[in-house]
């Protein structure tokens, strides 16, 4: 084969390349909008709707505002007042406004995990990044979540924006993104350790702190800025919406946007394993918080084993990459335990730890066999979950016991699901550099 015509099919190459992941947003955003349009009809028709109605809620809340009240004249209205103000569009222009942001932010999503790729995972075709990026553009619960007016799409952008600045090393925005997530949700709070972490191993250097008090200092002072600025910018951004709102709304605001989410008790509509015993314990508040203790453990073991990951980086290896790697690998790990462990378990939370997906996925030596496999244990849990909640909502029979030992099930999947994914990853999977040793050592998955 000549040059030229070596030139022409590399050049040929990359436009196909550039044309997938062209192609994977814009599809993803096909399906979306149509979807909009569907579930606008449908709601306009059928008595069975389409718009979830937390979108009903939100709309609620946004109605009193414009009419110059609080969101929180709107029962179970327990979210911060800013959705309230994002959604007054869909109350002064069209109902739809609303869903739009949300598709936009969906997006928005994609470009950022785009951007992270091209930082985790510099080396490789963009083919390759289309085919993980389609993991949540193409995603059924994400789209499913995101165009019936769920607001998960707003969280998961400032998380995942959050996660961008931070590996890129604006600590600044990183963390007024971060503050900014913990406000929307309280959720996103967990990854505060991780994220500092991650900051104290990129001023540090691979070696362990030596025993003296003045090579502490001197570790300490090579990492306290970047880490002040971090947190500084977080509290900033969190409790300085949190004191505005105050003002505004008074004890309603905590009480409805955080204090109610540690003591909430709902036994119905979720596959946490804990509804059970909140059925049968009624409206006991202690048995809400028992629940957390698991998620705690579980998340300090998680935080404290990315302690250790920065001393095992090989040689010609980029330390920034292979962080960034642990990092987001780390934020999918405590999510999906949180997730999981949650006394409160509904699919749109599926979405907090599904967004990291496209980005762990180049390292997980996982074949597709095995990948069809999780997914079907998965789904199969999710469907005999479904099947005996369909008996107890809608038929009205007395199949509580039965559902509990679903939602054991549901638990146990997961559980072990998560337990495989950490047997499969391998952050030095991919080359981190150009190197010959990088690219020469590459493993491939069976």
């Amino acid at each position: 084969m000549g040059i030229m015509e070596r030139k022409k099919e590399v050049c040929t190459e990359r436009g196909g390349t550039l044309w997938t992941v062209r192609s994977v947003f814009l599809l993803g955003l096909a399906i979306r909008l149509v979807l909009v349009c569907y579930g606008y009809i449908q709601d306009s028709l059928s008595a069975v709707k389409y718009t979830d109605i937390d979108y009903h809620v939100f709309s609620d809340g946004a109605r009193f505002l414009l009419n110059g009240g609080s969101p929180y004249e709107r029962a179970t209205f327990r979210y911060t007042p800013l959705l309230a103000y994002l959604l007054l569009p869909s109350v002064a222009i069209h109902p739809v406004c609303g869903k739009l942001m949300f598709v936009a932010a969906d997006i928005l999503v994609g470009i950022f995990l785009y951007r992270i790729l091209l930082l985790v995972h510099p080396i490789g075709p963009d083919a390759q990044r289309a085919k993980n990026l389609a993991l949540w553009l193409l995603n059924p619960i994400a789209i499913n979540t995101c165009t019936r007016g769920n607001a998960e799409a707003i969280i998961s952008l400032a998380v995942v924006a959050s996660l961008y600045y931070t590996v890129r090393g604006s600590w600044l925005w990183g963390g007024l993104l971060f503050g900014l997530a913990v406000h929307l949700k309280v959720y996103p709070v967990i990854y505060g350790p991780a994220f500092v972490l991650y900051i104290v191993a990129m001023n540090t250097t691979t070696r362990p702190l030596q025993s003296s008090i003045f090579a502490i200092a001197r570790q300490a002072r090579s990492f306290a800025g970047p880490v002040g600025v971090f947190v500084g910018a977080s509290l900033v951004a969190c409790v300085g919406l949190c004191v505005l709102f105050y003002s505004i709304f008074g004890h309603d605001f905590l009480e409805h946007t955080y204090l109610y989410h540690f003591t909430r008790i709902d036994h119905r509509h979720n596959f946490s394993v804990y509804f059970y015993t909140l059925y049968l314990s009624g409206k006991s508040r202690s048995t809400g918080l028992v629940a957390f203790l698991p998620q705690v453990a579980l998340l300090l073991s998680c935080t404290l084993s990315f302690v250790s990951v920065r001393l095992t980086i090989p040689r010609y290896h980029r330390k920034d990459v292979i962080m960034a790697r642990h990092l987001v690998f780390c934020l999918f790990c405590l999510t999906f335990m949180f997730v999981i462990f949650n006394k409160v378990c509904t699919v749109q939370y599926f979405v907090w730890y599904l967004v990291f997906l496209p980005i762990i996925a180049p390292s997980l030596a996982t074949s597709w066999r095995e990948a069809v496999a999780l997914g079907s244990v998965w789904l199969a849990s999710m469907v005999l979950w479904l099947g005996v909640a369909y008996l107890l909502e809608f038929q009205n029979m007395d199949v509580y016991l039965y559902l509990w030992m679903a939602s054991a099930w549901f638990l146990l999947a997961n559980a072990l699901i998560l337990c495989h994914l950490i047997t499969k990853w391998e952050p030095h999977l991919t080359p981190t550099s150009t190197h010959p040793a990088n690219l020469t050592k590459r493993k491939e998955p069976s």
